[in-house]
């Protein structure tokens, strides 16, 4: 295992290529186990899958860790009409978060901010509808939230679900990913007591499919089914 530069971020790089997310899933499960071994206290947990590829991981190390399975749906907030600017999300638990100085380096309006803001929240709310059908919200307060998604590019949606995770006042944030580029790793772990990966590429350029040899699309029906088990 390799530590990166800060103290809570280790990287396996043990294997370079999954077979699925379930085989992530199998691989991040000893990463885990050696930091329990070592931080005991970290035990009392709750896992939580980022839908919907990443629920597909988190499954695999809630059942050998034995711990319950929760999930967190956040949904992007996109500048109108730029698809590839992120101007900040909401979290399934009605936390916002907006970049507030971008907002005002590409001049948005106020009003168009909320408009954007409360087509997300719509969208999250009927996604996770059908989620909660199956399982209610978790109480995170003082547990260990061990947060998993099946890769991070950029991290901009992953840093408002780790702030609203901390907004639920868990004792710990654990976040452990298959794949993540090193310099986003190292950001996100400002935000979690301890970050875990397999592999950290300078960038994810050249595509997350290059870190999987299937990575078929997960549908809802198959995160529902998961959520049943």
């Amino acid at each position: 295992m390799i530590k990166l530069p800060k103290q809570n971020l280790c990287v396996d790089q043990t294997v370079s290529r999954f077979e699925n997310r379930s085989h992530a899933g199998e691989l991040l499960v000893p990463l885990i186990e050696d930091l329990l071994d070592r931080k005991p206290e970290l035990s009392y947990g709750v896992v939580v899958g980022v839908p919907r590829g990443g629920v597909v991981v988190a499954s695999q190390v809630s059942k050998k860790l034995n711990l319950p399975l929760d999930i967190m749906v956040t949904g992007k907030i996109l500048a109108p009409g730029r698809e590839d600017i992120v101007i900040g999300a909401v979290t399934e638990r009605g936390r916002v978060f907006i970049n507030r100085p971008l907002v005002v380096a590409l001049g948005l309006d106020e009003a168009v901010v909320k408009a954007e803001v409360a087509k997300v929240k719509s969208e999250i709310a009927t996604t996770a509808a059908d989620y909660r059908k199956i399982i209610p919200y978790s109480d995170l307060s003082e547990k260990t939230v061990f947060i998993i998604d099946d890769n991070v590019v950029t991290g901009a949606t992953m840093f408002a679900t780790l702030r609203g995770l901390w907004a639920e006042r868990p004792a710990s944030i654990v976040l452990a990913l298959p794949v993540a580029p090193a310099s986003t790793l190292t950001a996100l772990a400002d935000f979690a007591d301890e970050v875990i990966a397999l592999q950290s590429p300078e960038s994810l350029e050249s595509g997350v499919d290059n870190y999987y040899t299937n990575l078929e699309d997960v549908t809802q029906e198959r995160v529902l089914e998961i959520l049943k088990e």
